[in-house]
């Protein structure tokens, strides 16, 4: 809603008025490029995004209560042996992976906000103060892979999470040697990962991104996905995707509060049990000296004179990189006194991803010192100090010691967008026709950008491999009870550029059956989903079959009658939908509004009910009558507990080269506590409660925008990519109005950079991460406007 104001002449005014403000300020208009582009050339961790936030908060532990493991408890017996105390009974260790468990004390991140820091820290753990050993460098062990370089590429977070960590963590589970550097049938590729949540760009990833492809879709190994700088391009290879998911990861966390003696000692507890973790940091930022020699000790000896980072001065350069030990003994000269002073022993072993010429072939240290806000060592470096490990915390993933799926869907599909690609799996009783529960693919659901599958313009066919087992294991399913699987294919723009289904079979990873779809292929779709569907028990056999009642694809031209004297209702933005059974139309929430309903396909956006039940246009792949009319069921009536979708699409008012412009907006339900995060195409979906009356209270924000208030008449797709809901910028202060005191806050960090402490995302408009004029215009342009 705008406010009462006179016209052009007041908003040129407010123009000129904030640009003279800024100016007589801020004679320095522009940042210098060099130095942002220094800063990320090479590394490329990216902030993660809302829904990778999300994510982490409803499948990441807090690790607080940590237990020992086989080497863990060698470790710590070869302490206690040292000290002359009883060792501890073999029997007492975990297996490796389940050092931490879901408990009261390691509950998930979403139920630990504002939690107090030393509760529960190391309650009930097996090992007493002290038996932790002094000196722990996993990298020594046969699971450590070789240090390579990521050159030329900014792809750290995948480098640090595929490569080291998972190849290590795989290996730690699995027993392998990986020390051979020429070897690479068991060490994972980071293109695997990078090249699917890079966005089609080489802009960076972050390392929840690398997490949810490792999870969901596993991981490929260097040799099936050779390391090079090619950015964008994904396997088109069904053998590479079902190796891939051999090798899925299995639970994943982080340990919090490193600079207190609870988290460190977290820390140091996994690296004993031989993990190596993950973390985030500024490294252009990182200040070094050596280490030097401690003349109370001898233990110190071979590591004098090595580089260690002793703390950082801002964020610059954000990097992903891989902790993989520590050692009591080190000695950093914190306030270079040339004393021992308190707070100066201690540092943690890192391993880069920058080649074996960086620092100690391709490793250094981190004092402890560093994780600190404030340096607990008098005389310690202070001005614009942060935490070099940034949050001060550190994530881990852990690794399946064996898996094997025990249901594939593996299709073929061809495009030239994959980013309007959206990929989920389902199951339900063979008497419906919608899945019961569903699966949502990580990797092939708007993502990669505007290019074809093997990463060029072209369009080219590529058949994918995704697994049923997590809603197999997920809901006790028994696969020799015959049950309906689902493959459902979106496409989410409607822009004439067609999404071809070329087949789709289910494979028994148990017994090797094959079941081919019946379908008539290709199945062609623009703008909307398609399902498929086969009715498939485990025989026990290993004969390949074919889906037995045969299905025909429904297309566009030449109709066929298709009597429909039962049909009551359809819910709101509809498409047909093909299935493998029969010629039942399902719903779908991909389907764009158009000015003129086609019967079966949308409806208009205000209506609740369709119109009198007419005979409908359809057509089957060959241009004859169809012999016997299908008819199409009567909608089941939803009950209170039931839900449906909103979908539709967000986009910012600011014009900007960055494609995380649109990401990240959030869209929430009133009163309903539901929320979700739009992707980088601005797409959103979100579950809300059946309405009787259909009317929805929505509201779209983020950081630096106007919330936008949205009454919603309908339930379904609400909008289309080419008509999204528009929110405009300029709300820094976040009290739903923009003027002066926005102004001010941008006044601030005007000609900041990122990584600057003055720096705030939420005046930078554009992302191109500084605050400098293209902002002000923006400002200027949404000037007293108030939230509506």
């Amino acid at each position: 809603m705008l406010k009462n104001m006179p016209g052009c002449v007041t908003r040129i005014l407010t123009y000129v008025v904030i640009c003279m403000v800024f100016l007589s300020a801020f004679p320095i208009v522009y940042a210098q490029d060099n130095t942002k582009e220094e800063a990320f050339n090479y590394r490329g961790l990216r902030e993660p995004t809302e829904g990778e936030k999300n994510w982490a908060k409803k499948h990441m532990l807090l690790t607080r209560q940590i237990n020992l493991n086989p080497l863990g408890l060698d470790r710590v017996n070869e302490k206690r042996k040292a000290k002359k105390k009883n060792l501890y009974k073999a029997e007492l260790a975990v297996p490796v992976g389940q050092e931490v468990e879901a408990n009261s004390v390691n509950t998930l991140l979403e139920n630990n906000d504002g939690a107090a820091v030393n509760v529960g820290s190391t309650s009930d753990t097996l090992y007493a103060a002290g038996d932790l050993p002094d000196y722990v460098d996993n990298s020594k062990l046969d699971y450590f892979p070789p240090i390579r370089n990521q050159n030329p590429l900014n792809s750290c977070a995948s480098f640090s999470t595929t490569y080291y960590v998972m190849t290590y963590m795989t290996a730690l589970a699995r027993g392998w040697n990986e020390k051979n550097n020429s070897d690479n049938t068991n060490k994972f590729s980071p293109k695997w990962t990078y090249s699917m949540i890079n966005g089609g760009s080489d802009g960076g990833a972050s390392i929840y991104g690398a997490y949810q492809v490792m999870i969901n879709h596993g991981a490929a190994t260097w040799a099936d996905m050779p390391y090079d700088s090619n950015y964008t391009q994904w396997s088109t290879n069904a053998d590479v995707w079902a190796k891939a998911l051999n090798y899925k990861a299995d639970k994943t966390g982080v340990v919090k509060y490193l600079d207190t003696p609870d988290g460190l000692n977290n820390l140091k507890t996994l690296l004993t049990n031989g993990y190596i973790l993950n973390y985030a940091t500024g490294i252009t930022s990182w200040k070094f000296t050596t280490i030097k020699d401690d003349p109370s000790t001898q233990l110190d000896d071979s590591f004098v004179g090595a580089s260690a980072c002793f703390w950082a001065d801002g964020n610059l350069g954000p990097h992903a990189m891989t902790v993989v030990g520590y050692n009591d003994n080190i000695w950093v000269d914190i306030n270079n006194n040339g004393v021992v002073d308190s707070g100066e022993k201690g540092a943690l072993r890192i391993a880069n991803s920058w080649g074996t010429t960086w620092k100690e072939k391709g490793f250094s240290w981190v004092a402890y010192d560093a994780l600190k806000t404030t340096s607990a060592v008098s005389g310690g470096p202070s001005t614009n100090r942060v935490q070099v490990f940034t949050g001060a915390q550190a994530n881990w993933i852990t690794a399946k010691p064996q898996y094997t799926p025990k249901l594939l869907a593996q299709f073929t599909v061809n495009h030239a967008k994959r980013n309007q690609m959206v990929v989920s799996l389902g199951y339900s009783d063979t008497t419906q026709t919608t899945p019961t529960k569903t699966w949502n693919s990580y990797a092939l659901y708007n993502k990669g950008g505007a290019l074809g599958f093997n990463g060029t313009a072209d369009a080219v066919n590529a058949t994918f491999v995704l697994d049923y087992t997590d809603l197999i294991n997920a809901n006790a399913i028994d696969i020799k009870m015959k049950k309906r699987w689902y493959l459902k294919i979106g496409d989410s723009s409607k822009d004439g550029v067609q999404l071809s289904i070329l087949d789709f079979k289910l494979k028994n990873n148990l017994t090797g059956e094959i079941v081919n779809s019946s379908a008539s292929f290709p199945i062609q779709i623009d703008g909307v989903a398609q399902s498929i569907w086969i009715d498939y028990a485990d025989s026990g056999t290993t004969a390949t079959k074919t889906a037995t009642p045969t299905s025909t694809t429904i297309a566009t031209p030449t109709p066929t009658a298709v009597v429909t004297p039962t049909m009551t209702k359809i819910p709101i933005q509809t498409a047909t939908a093909i299935n493998t059974q029969t010629q039942t139309p399902t719903s779908t929430k991909y389907t764009t509004q158009t000015p003129t309903p086609t019967i079966l396909t949308t409806q208009t956006p205000t209506s609740t009910r369709a119109p009198t039940p007419t005979p409908t246009a359809t057509s089957t792949a060959t241009p004859t009558l169809t012999a016997t009319p299908t008819q199409i069921p009567t909608a089941t009536p939803t009950t209170a507990t039931e839900k449906v979708k909103l979908t539709g699409y967000v986009k910012s008012a600011v014009d900007s080269f960055n494609e995380l412009i649109n990401d990240s907006f959030k869209v929430e339900i009133e009163g309903q506590n539901t929320y979700v995060s739009t992707d980088k195409s601005g797409y959103f979906e979100i579950d809300a409660p059946v309405s009787a009356a259909l009317t929805y209270y929505l509201d779209i924000s983020k950081g630096g925008y106007l919330t936008k208030h949205l009454v919603v008449n309908n339930a379904g797709m609400l909008n289309s990519m080419d008509s999204p809901f528009i929110i405009l910028p300029g709300d820094v202060d976040g009290n739903n109005s923009i003027n002066m005191a926005d102004v001010i806050e941008i006044a601030k960090c005007f000609n900041k950079v990122e990584g600057d402490i003055a720096y705030n995302r939420n005046c930078d408009f554009d992302l191109d991460k500084v605050v400098n004029m293209h902002d002000i215009i923006y400002i200027a342009r949404t000037f007293n406007y108030v939230e509506n």
